[in-house]
């Protein structure tokens, strides 16, 4: 059953069962785990995985800057 269906069929409902749909509706939203946070490196930690990819990857940049 498509999304369109559901809807066609919500709007078809009596108004009391079309409020039942809705508080389930907002349940599962409410229920839903918010979005992940972002994480930052700290400035230490970037400066150093930056200085072992640059060194271990020395010739590849100085290929990509040809």
């Amino acid at each position: 059953m498509s999304a369109t269906e559901i809807i066609a069929a919500i709007k078809r409902l009596p108004q009391q069962e079309q409020e039942v749909v809705c508080e389930f509706v907002q349940q599962r939203r409410a229920a839903k785990p918010a979005k992940p946070t972002v994480r930052y490196a700290a400035d230490a930690t970037f400066d150093q995985a930056l200085d072992r990819v640059l060194t271990t990857n020395a010739e590849l940049f100085r290929k990509l800057a040809q």
